[in-house]
């Protein structure tokens, strides 16, 4: 099943959770592009050619942020490639006038995140069942998956929440 089936058919009472974003759509390939997805070929995870790969199908697009500066345009640019284990996200966003970055990496190194879950079809219930294949990772699904000790454990150890670091240092010192 294709990803747009998968949400419309097999999470339709989720499908309100989700919004299109004109001219944000990927294309999906086998081929990874050796301007756009240089990251993949410097360490991949596995051979490059194991991924599929995805650009922006406009090559990029001006939209107005939700959340990170609400109402002000972002110039969205995407690269993505995705393993069986691992997901790679190249992911900016720009001032579309002054071109600064508001967030994403300047170098182009892509969010490489582990593969926490995997989605199966139950066919008795007829239902979308996920389910934990990275146990070390289960207590990033959220408060049903860990204690709060655990939590702040974990936190402490990677430095605790990125949004810290988005704010200045007299913000950081009134939390």
């Amino acid at each position: 099943m294709d990803w747009p089936g998968l949400v419309l058919d097999g999470w339709s009472e989720d499908k309100d959770s989700f919004e299109s974003l004109p001219n944000c759509d990927v294309k999906w390939t086998k081929s990874a592009d050796p301007v756009q997805h240089a990251y993949a070929f410097e360490a991949p995870p596995t051979r490059v050619e194991d991924a599929v790969h995805a650009v922006m199908v406009h090559g990029e697009a001006i939209v107005d942020s939700i959340t990170m500066i609400p109402g002000k345009p972002i110039r969205i640019l995407d690269q993505l490639s995705l393993w069986e284990k691992d997901f790679w996200i190249n992911d900016r966003g720009l001032d579309p006038v002054t071109g600064n970055f508001i967030y994403g990496n300047h170098r182009g190194i892509p969010y490489c995140m582990e593969r926490v879950t995997s989605i199966f079809k139950d066919f008795e219930s007829r239902t979308w069942q996920r389910k934990v294949i990275n146990d070390s990772l289960e207590w990033t699904m959220g408060p049903d998956y860990r204690t709060d000790e655990q939590y702040d454990s974990n936190m402490d150890q990677i430095g605790g929440p990125s949004t810290r670091m988005n704010l200045s240092g007299r913000e950081q010192q009134k939390q």
